[in-house]
């Protein structure tokens, strides 16, 4: 996508070392050289190396997981980056190249995979004077173009970020784990003896849910059950029919209590209304659409758990539908073309009235100020308008309806 943008489809394909991954070439104007270059594209797999305790401290550390925080890191490289020779491929098609342009996501883990592709090449690239970073939101032509002309240093103190928190996230699942299978596997296997397990593995991730799960668990265990009473009255109003009155107390514990009241009601035999209060509520427009509100949405609402729709939003925002869907902010930065994105959806067969009514009565629309900016990327959008039959699968459809119809709700009136 990234290539055929850049260079308007006019571009040459062909093998190199790494199998599956193909290389893109193409002439085009290259600001930093301030001359058209030859630009030869390829790509990676994610992450190219992983992290390892280093095999002394480990060994040290078999009777005290505690030693694992002192431990040495060591990096190494990935099963599946070996077998494709991604390394070999980099090494191989930098020594063909002057500069080094870093077109990878515009996150932390981006800037570190981006920091990984440069210690691969540093034979090739001794200084960082010819190493740039490309930053987008988007994979459309325009946003590619802008990204050309707008080229900055790679950021190393965001990488580093990403290995601290690599680091942090082995050495607390490694202790914590061996933790676990020293004083569980054996109860573990006593209780699950059809199918035993071989070890207990949780990591930084999942310890907090571990901790709602006993902590749901012990409330399941402790439970007492009470029985409680909850008084309503239901009363013939002349031109309303009948309606329905709660207890102002709610519900009671105390069935005597419970009793009192209903005596009172049917002593009573009618009631008097004392005053009728309304009130006015306003449904706010939401604000822009950020990652964990599309996570929420799509599991309460679509069905999908957040790897599905991870996924689905990946295959989106890689086909040019909708902008980088991995971001905290739901603030539409003051640079964002509201109108632009709506003119591209007035066209669209199920809502495309909603976005040209909002245009009509707002020619000159501006991103609403709502909101929280994380100074990431901007919330998700749609990037191109699609029909029903241009997206095929219907996770990724269902996800679109979603992105577009809240990005629309989010201009519209309160």
């Amino acid at each position: 996508a990234i290539a055929g943008n850049l260079s308007g489809n006019r571009m040459r394909w062909r093998k190199g070392i790494a199998k599956g991954l193909p290389i893109y070439e193409f002439i085009q104007y290259f600001p930093p050289a301030g001359q058209k270059c030859k630009f030869i594209m390829t790509c990676t797999t994610g992450h190219m190396f992983g992290l390892d305790i280093h095999p002394d401290d480990n060994q040290t550390a078999g009777n005290d997981p505690s030693q694992l925080y002192s431990a040495r890191v060591v990096k190494v490289v990935e099963e599946t980056t070996a077998k494709m020779r991604i390394v070999e491929n980099l090494q191989d098609l930098a020594s063909e190249c002057e500069y080094l342009v870093l077109w990878l996501d515009c996150d932390r883990e981006g800037e570190n995979i981006g920091f990984e592709v440069i210690g691969v090449c540093r034979d090739q690239f001794p200084n960082d004077d010819n190493i740039y970073r490309a930053q987008f939101s988007a994979l459309t032509e325009q946003e590619m173009k802008r990204a050309l002309n707008t080229l900055v240093r790679p950021n190393k103190y965001l990488s580093m970020s990403v290995d601290a928190r690599q680091e942090l996230d082995l050495k607390i699942g490694f202790s914590f784990s061996r933790m676990l299978r020293r004083n569980l596997l054996d109860l573990a296997k006593a209780k699950f003896h059809k199918d035993p397990p071989t070890t207990i593995s949780y990591g930084p991730c999942q310890i907090p849910t571990l901790w709602f799960c006993c902590v749901r668990h012990n409330e399941i265990q402790n439970f007492q059950r009470q029985d409680y009473w909850t008084p309503k009255l239901r009363a013939e109003l002349p031109g309303l029919g009948q309606c329905e009155f709660e207890w102002s107390e709610g519900r009671t514990f105390d069935q005597q209590q419970a009793f009192s009241v209903e005596q009172l009601c049917r002593a009573a035999g009618q009631a008097s209304v004392l005053g009728v209060t309304s009130e006015q509520k306003t449904v706010r427009r939401p604000a822009g659409l950020n990652t964990v509100q599309m996570l929420k949405a799509a599991s309460s609402g679509m069905g999908m758990s957040p790897v599905a729709c991870m996924k689905a939003a990946e295959v989106l925002y890689t086909c040019g539908y909708i902008s980088y869907p991995r971001t905290e902010s739901s603030r539409y930065p003051p640079s964002f073309d509201v109108a632009g994105a709506l003119r591209e959806q007035s066209h669209h067969p199920n809502w495309g009235r909603t976005a040209g009514y909002i245009l009509a009565h707002n020619p000159n629309i501006r991103p609403p100020m709502q909101g929280h900016d994380a100074g990431d990327h901007p919330p998700i959008t749609p990037v191109r308008c699609a029909p029903r039959g241009e997206i095929a699968k219907g996770k990724e459809w269902k996800l679109y309806d979603y992105i577009a119809r809240h990005f629309i709700a989010s201009l519209m009136d309160d």
